[in-house]
C-alpha cells in the first residue's frame, strides 16, 4: 500500500508511486491474520491525527463493531482536525448498503450522519466489458464513494521486492495516492473539498458490467455514488478550477 501511494519516482526502479514528496507513517491497527479491534482502530485513527497524518488509508474490514461509537469519536475526531480517510469497500462481492453486509469501519455515524472526510472505495479490473467491476468487490449506491484500479497491481512487498496484489485493499491506496497529489499541490483544499473532487472528477464508463457475484448485467455507475472510476487527471483539474491556482 506504502509503495502504491509513494515508491520513488522515476528512478529506474521498481514502480513510480502515485503522488511524490510523500511521507508515509506505518501505523499497526491489526494482527497478521486481520483481528481489528475498535479500541486499536480507534487509537490508530487517533494517533495518525495527532501527529500530523493528512491523510489515513485503512485497508482491512470486518463485518462486526463491537464497539463502534469509539470508532465513530475517533472519526469525527479525524473530521474536526481536517483528516481524510480512505477505506476499502471489502471483497466478499456484497452490496454493502445493506446493513447485513457493512464493512466496517464505515462512514455512518451511529446518529446517521455521514461523515464529510471518509472515502469508500470498490475495486476494478482494467477491462472494458461485462468483467470491468471485479466480481469480488464489494459494491453500493449509498456507501461505495468510487471504484480505483485493483487487480494485479504490482508494487514493494517486504524484504527490497515487487509484486502482483489484487483487491480493495490495493484500490484504496490508488485514491489515497491521488488524494496526497491533490493535498500536495493544493494544501488549502479541505478533506471534505478532497472527497468532494475525488467523487465529482471520476471517469464514468458507460459500461454494463455483471454484477458482483452475479451474471446480471447492471450499469457500472449503478454500483456506486459517483458512478466512476478515480482519474488523477480529472482530479487536478477540477482542483484547480475550485482553488483558481494554474
Amino acid at each position: 500500500m506504502a509503495g502504491i501511494i509513494a515508491a520513488q519516482r522515476n528512478n529506474g526502479t521498481g514502480i513510480n508511486g502515485i503522488a511524490d514528496k510523500v511521507r508515509i507513517m506505518p501505523i499497526v491497527a491489526s494482527t497478521a491474520v486481520g483481528d481489528e479491534r475498535d479500541e486499536d482502530i480507534a487509537n490508530a485513527i487517533r494517533y495518525a491525527v495527532d501527529n500530523g497524518a493528512r491523510i489515513i488509508s485503512m485497508s482491512f474490514s470486518k463485518l462486526f463493531s463491537a464497539d463502534k461509537k469509539r470508532v465513530d469519536e475517533a472519526i469525527r475526531y479525524a473530521e474536526k482536525k481536517n483528516v481524510l480517510i480512505d477505506h476499502c469497500a471489502g471483497n466478499d462481492g456484497v452490496n454493502i448498503d445493506d446493513p447485513l453486509n457493512y464493512h466496517y469501519p464505515i462512514a455512518i455515524y451511529t446518529d446517521g450522519r455521514r461523515a464529510s472526510n471518509f472515502v469508500t472505495v470498490g475495486w476494478n479490473r482494467p477491462l472494458f466489458d461485462h468483467r470491468l467491476a471485479h466480481p469480488y468487490s464489494n459494491y453500493g449506491k449509498l456507501n461505495v464513494d468510487l471504484f480505483a484500479p485493483g487487480s494485479d497491481i504490482y508494487s514493494t512487498v517486504p524484504g527490497n521486492g515487487y509484486d502482483f496484489k489484487s483487491g480493495s485493499s490495493m484500490a484504496t491506496p490508488v485514491v489515497s495516492g491521488v488524494a496526497a497529489l491533490l493535498m500536495e499541490y493544493f494544501p488549502q483544499l479541505t478533506a471534505a473539498q478532497v472527497k468532494d473532487i475525488l467523487v465529482k472528477s471520476v471517469f464514468k464508463p458507460k459500461q454494463l458490467v455483471n454484477k458482483p457475484q452475479t451474471k446480471n448485467e447492471v450499469a457500472f455507475e449503478s454500483l456506486s455514488v459517483s458512478g466512476g472510476i478515480v482519474n488523477a487527471y480529472n482530479a487536478v483539474k477540477m482542483a484547480m478550477e475550485v482553488t483558481g491556482k494554474n
